[in-house]
């Protein structure tokens, strides 16, 4: 019994800190079109390459800072972690939304019928700090 209150004390904690590390400091937003998909080695996800139409950044790029990543913003060009990329187009419209303290929302929508609403993924970070922004864009 006592193992199982201290693994709920440490998964308690875990969780507390994995969100206000990941989560609550989130604050990208964006809208723009699937151009691109890549799949790197990071489990069954993958990452959508987007043609950046309106953001709230003119970059974002965490990775010399957090462990875990689900998008990077240079520019116009931006990759966002999907779940499933087969549930995603070449041309489908994408909404990045950040939420106070909430995952991020991923919606995709094609000849302006919502697709899917999702959670975005977060990535380990270390295959991506090997790489620039310009080479994970032109994984495809």
């Amino acid at each position: 019994m006592a193992i199982m209150a201290t693994y709920g004390f440490y998964s308690h904690q875990y969780e507390k800190s994995y969100y206000d590390k990941y989560i609550c400091n989130f604050k990208l937003s964006l809208t723009g079109i699937v151009i691109g998909k890549n799949g790197i080695p990071i489990g069954n996800k993958a990452w959508l390459i987007i043609d950046v139409k309106e953001s709230n950044y003119q970059d974002y790029d965490e990775r010399d800072s957090i462990e875990y990543v689900s998008a990077i913003l240079k520019g116009k060009s931006a990759i966002v972690q999907c779940q499933v990329s087969s549930d995603y187009k070449f041309g489908d419209s994408i909404i990045l939304k950040s939420r106070a303290c909430q995952p991020p929302l991923l919606e995709n929508y094609r000849n302006g019928q919502l697709v899917k609403s999702t959670w975005v993924a977060l990535s380990f970070n270390n295959y991506l700090k090997q790489k620039t922004i310009q080479e994970l864009i032109s994984i495809r």
